[in-house]
């Protein structure tokens, strides 16, 4: 991200997200911000802590995040 932010041609920064960041469904509901669990393995940490990691630049650089379901 330092790189990025470092790259005056910088045009826009995509970052793939995963549904596992937001940890499992319950009873086989869909998955949102107000019913999400942790994540319950250690792929889903890493991407919930990427995630993280990215958008504390979004006032910085330009991201375009995009989730895999």
């Amino acid at each position: 991200m330092e790189a990025a932010k470092d790259n005056p041609q910088l045009k826009r920064f995509i970052f793939v997200g995963s549904q596992t960041a937001v940890g499992p469904s319950i009873n086989g509901t869909p998955v949102d911000d107000g019913n999400s669990l942790p994540p319950d393995n250690y792929y889903g940490k890493s991407k919930m802590e990427a995630e993280k990691e990215v958008f504390k630049f979004k006032d910085v650089i330009p991201i375009q995040s995009f989730d895999c379901l």
